[in-house]
C-alpha cells in the first residue's frame, strides 16, 4: 500500500514541479506519516558492559573445561 502512495506522490510532484517557481520536494507536496520515521541510532556498548560480557564468557569457558 505504501508503494502505491509513493507512486502517487511522484506523479503529483511531476505534475506540479514545472509550474512552481521554487524547487519543491515530493515530501513537501504530499507528506505521509512514515516520512517522519527515522531509523534508530545504534547504541554503542560501554566499556563496563563489554567487560561484563567478556567475564561471563570466560566463566562459561572455564566451567566447560
Amino acid at each position: 500500500m505504501q508503494d502505491r502512495w509513493e507512486q502517487t506522490r511522484i506523479i503529483a510532484h511531476s505534475t506540479l514541479s514545472p509550474h512552481s517557481k521554487k524547487r519543491i520536494k515530493p515530501k513537501e507536496i504530499l507528506p505521509f506519516p512514515w516520512d517522519n520515521n527515522k531509523k534508530s541510532k545504534v547504541k554503542l556498548a560501554s566499556k563496563e558492559h563489554i567487560q561484563s560480557v567478556i567475564d561471563k564468557y570466560n566463566k562459561k569457558k572455564i566451567n566447560k573445561i
